[in-house]
């Protein structure tokens, strides 16, 4: 018989090793834990489990870019395209991506490595497998667009991954809480959207100030560098002030969704859902092609957050061996 708190309990162990050493994702994940009772991973996989029906419409926004060039960087695109196949394999789930429109040409570089069409879109019509959408940068209108994609798309729930969110000033930080608003689609209102509209909302982070870390704002403020006070003219900090219903906390956002793949596969007891290593350095690969920045250092490069591709690798045949061991063997 399949023990699936023990596999939940396992894959949160993994990808929360602190691999880079920089002290902080024990103290979100722990604090997150002490909320949710449980694996935050098992328990992601089971609300999606539980909540998406064949067919329907799930919204993954991701993408960060890296100042000065602002590029987007390794983290976020690479996860976001992972769950937008599984949740195609799993469900037929059509996928909306919201990104900056930097992004989409690293998107659709992605998909195609996991054999996905992406499409630009303007509305819910005839929706592909993966479709990307865009959103306003302007804070006035991302309010009223907000209202207007829920009912255009009517998902049954909303993802970031790796998606910087605003503090309670409204600004939007990097980690070394630099100001980087100007450039920054504001997708926070779509999340209190969905809430209003009581959908489904999960947010995946490493750092404190992406979507979903309102939940432990104070943690973050108390343990993350510039938590509580930022390097711009705000001072309060880059603590995104946006919740969502699940956090997964990771040491790289990529790996917090491997770990919702990891138990929704043990869940369904699909080992299809599950890619390799291989895919992983190939999509690695193709990301520095595309010129996608390493989040942490800067530089071009098919690493994330400062590790190697090989780091990546091992870390996906890890979760993919726990899956196979727990549930299969």
């Amino acid at each position: 018989m399949k023990d699936l708190a023990t596999l939940g309990e396992s894959v949160d162990r993994l990808i929360t090793v602190d691999v880079a050493g920089r002290g902080v994702v024990h103290s979100l994940y722990n604090q997150v834990k002490k909320l949710a009772l449980g694996s935050l991973t098992l328990k992601a996989a089971h609300e999606l489990f539980t909540t998406i029906r064949k067919g329907d419409t799930v919204i993954i926004t991701t993408g960060f870019l890296i100042p000065p060039t602002m590029i987007p960087e390794t983290d976020g695109p690479i996860g976001a395209m992972i769950l937008s196949k599984v949740l195609s394999l799993a469900f037929g789930v059509k996928s909306v991506i919201i990104a900056e429109e930097e992004v989409f040409k690293l998107i659709i570089a992605l998909a195609k490595i996991l054999n996905l069409n992406a499409e630009k879109i303007k509305a819910s019509s005839n929706l592909g497998e993966l479709n990307l959408f865009s959103f306003p940068l302007e804070d006035g209108a991302a309010k009223d667009y907000s209202k207007k994609t829920i009912e255009e798309f009517n998902p049954s729930a909303i993802i970031a991954v790796e998606k910087v969110g605003r503090n309670r000033f409204g600004v939007y930080h990097n980690m070394h809480g630099i100001d980087v608003s100007e450039r920054t689609i504001k997708v926070d209102y779509l999340f209190q959207e969905a809430v209003r509209k009581r959908i489904l909302t999960l947010g995946v982070g490493d750092g404190g100030n992406e979507i979903g870390m309102g939940v432990i704002e104070e943690t973050v403020k108390k343990h993350v560098n510039f938590g509580e006070i930022c390097n711009c003219p705000c001072k309060s900090g880059i603590s995104c002030m946006t919740k969502t219903d699940q956090l997964i906390i990771s040491s790289v956002s990529n790996w917090g969704v491997y770990g919702i793949v990891a138990c929704l596969s043990g869940i369904l007891e699909k080992k299809e859902l599950l890619h390799s290593g291989k895919i992983e350095k190939a999509l690695l690969t193709e990301a520095k092609y595309r010129g996608a920045v390493d989040g942490v250092t800067g530089k071009i490069a098919s690493s994330v957050d400062g590790l190697s591709s090989n780091i990546h690798f091992h870390v996906v045949e890890l979760l993919r061996e726990t899956v196979l061991h727990s549930i299969f063997s």
